[in-house]
Order: C-alpha cells, then structure tokens, then sequence
C-alpha cells in the first residue's frame, strides 16, 4: 500500500529539511551546503543522517525549536509523534500470495507498512523472500510509513523468524 499525495508531500515537506537540520546539528557532512546538495547524496550518507537522527533523538528538539522551515503547527505534531513513536527497526519480510507482510522481529507483531512512492509489493529487491530489513518507521496521519532507505541484513534463522514462517506459510 501506498501513501496518498497529501501525504506523500507532507512527509518529503517535512524529512528533507530534518535530514539536512540533523547533518549540521551532528556535524556529519561538511559538503551538505544545502537541501540541493542533500537531494543528491547516495543513499548510504542519508542513511547514515537518518541512523543518527534516530539515536540521539535530541535533534528533533531543536529542530522544533529552530524551526528555520516555518512548519505549521500540524507539522509540529508530526515531529513530535517521530520523536515519540518514530524508531529504526528490523522486520522480517515475506510475500504471501498477493499480499506483503511486514513483521516486527522484536514482538513478532504484523505491520501494516505504507510506502511513499511504491507500495512494498512493487519493489523489486522485496521479491526474493524471507529477508530481514532495517529501517525507519514513521507514524503518519493513522498510518506507519517507512522512509524508503532500508538496508537487507543477513536473514538469522533464529526460533522467533521459524515461528512466524511456519505461521504464514502453513
């Protein structure tokens, strides 16, 4: 599934301007002079800004506080609920049928995960099954989004992951 438009631009309107706040505030990329440079960046270095954000979660304070792009106070609410509810996390992810499903590894939880510009089932690195992902989840408006910089870690065949296979596979 898919964000709508409206929330599509929400989210680009408000992460892009937090990523490019989180380089300085981190000191990360001296080269990042502006949001033009940032667009352009491979994808290791946004999620190497991304990581940091999600550690030290004290930027998203300052950012607010800051709040060099006008944001109004919907916006606001936005960050804030990444503050609070926003985490990076590894999930382990399958297809079933027609159907992708998202789990959470720590609670063994399924996920209704929107996408920003494509629905998870369009992706095609997502077509070789099970694999364990890591990335960003975000709530927005009543959905949970990924930001779409994800990385593919080593799928552990661990009890939790045999669980939640034999339950959807079976």
């Amino acid at each position: 599934m898919k964000v709508s438009e409206n929330e599509y631009r929400l989210f680009f309107s408000i992460y892009f301007p937090l990523l490019y706040y989180a380089n300085d505030y981190f000191n990360l990329y001296k080269n990042i002079t502006s949001m033009e440079e940032l667009f352009h960046q491979k994808i290791e270095r946004l999620q190497k800004i991304r990581n940091a954000i999600f550690t030290k979660k004290t930027v998203f304070d300052s950012f607010i506080n800051d709040n060099k792009s006008s944001f109004t106070k919907n916006e606001i609410e936005t960050i804030k609920l990444w503050k609070d509810k926003g985490c990076l996390q590894q999930l382990l992810f399958l297809k079933k049928k027609n159907e992708s499903l998202f789990y959470n590894i720590s609670t063994k939880e399924r996920i209704e995960l929107f996408g920003l510009m494509d629905d998870p089932d369009n992706i095609p690195i997502l077509d070789t099954w099970p694999i364990i992902l890591k990335t960003a989840l975000l709530p927005l408006n009543d959905k949970i989004i990924w930001d779409g910089i994800f990385v593919i870690t080593e799928f552990v065949n661990n009890e939790l992951i045999k669980d939640i296979l034999r339950k959807e596979i079976m």
